[in-house]
């Protein structure tokens, strides 16, 4: 079995002050993933899990909403999406900025696979 950790924030923590996009991750042989987020201060938004089917040799361009993926944020804390049987070839996780601020602390990608 494969499997795979690794944070989905290379470039630091970004702030959760404004709209923001985490760098797209291949789905190449995974069977199931889970991402986990941490995050402090007082942010309102929705973070949400947007996925792709785009060729997996180069970056994607066409995004989809995974349904019932929008996790609503109103202050600190933290949040675990668990995705069983993924058929992506793409996935990756938004914030979409209502309010307030704060800062991305942790952002993990954690997949198991064949």
């Amino acid at each position: 079995m494969r499997v795979a950790n690794d944070t989905i924030i290379p470039d630091g923590s970004p702030t959760l002050g404004g709209d923001w996009t985490s760098e797209s991750l291949p789905l190449e042989h995974i069977a199931m993933f889970s991402i986990q987020l941490e995050f402090d201060g007082t942010p309102s938004g929705a973070f949400i899990l947007e996925c792709s089917n785009d060729d997996d040799n180069k970056e994607p361009t066409n995004w989809t909403l995974i349904e019932g993926s929008t996790q609503s944020i109103s202050e600190a804390g933290d949040h675990t999406w668990n995705v069983e049987d993924s058929a992506f070839n793409w996935v990756r996780v938004r914030w979409i900025y209502s309010a307030g601020t704060g800062t991305l602390n942790s952002a993990r990608f954690n997949a198991k696979g064949v």
